[in-house]
């Protein structure tokens, strides 16, 4: 009965861990989005303030969009690839929380130089700057936390 109880309880162990792997993969990636959309936001900000000044007036929005749109695409489907393996190694070598982490120390660092990006090309305003200062802090502060877990 003793072994029983055991493999029950490591058999539920490891859906637990299967499902915050996966949370973890599916919010990261939806984060992933929501950062390609911002720095779309940011580069068609821009492509606009350049074409105003006609630095660039040879060149059409529509295709910067569409070439960033493709490449945007190809990079969120190598993300996603590359983001379910990285959280399964670290389910399988116990250090998940340590590379969730990390994930989202990295996210946050980007979403962070992603408001600065947009703040620069469309004007300055006090909660974007704050909003961008905030999130480089907290990335860099979930980084340093994953690296004293590990």
């Amino acid at each position: 009965m003793k072994n029983r109880s055991k493999r029950a309880l490591k058999s539920a162990n490891s859906v637990v861990a299967h499902v915050i792997q996966y949370g973890v993969w599916l919010v990261s990636f939806a984060g992933g989005i929501a950062l390609a959309v911002l720095f779309r936001t940011a580069l068609l900000a821009f492509m606009v303030r350049i074409t105003e000044s006609g630095y660039w007036g040879g060149v059409r929005i529509s295709l910067v969009d569409r070439i960033y749109l493709v490449v945007v695409a190809l990079g969120l489907t190598g993300y996603l690839v590359a983001g379910e393996y990285y959280l399964r190694r670290g389910r399988e070598t116990k250090t998940l929380a340590y590379r969730s982490i990390r994930v989202f120390g990295v996210e946050f660092v980007i979403l962070g130089l992603g408001l600065l990006a947009l703040v620069l090309f469309s004007g300055f305003d006090t909660i974007s700057t704050l909003g961008a200062a905030v999130a480089i802090v907290a990335g860099v502060g979930l980084t340093l936390i994953a690296r004293k877990l590990r």
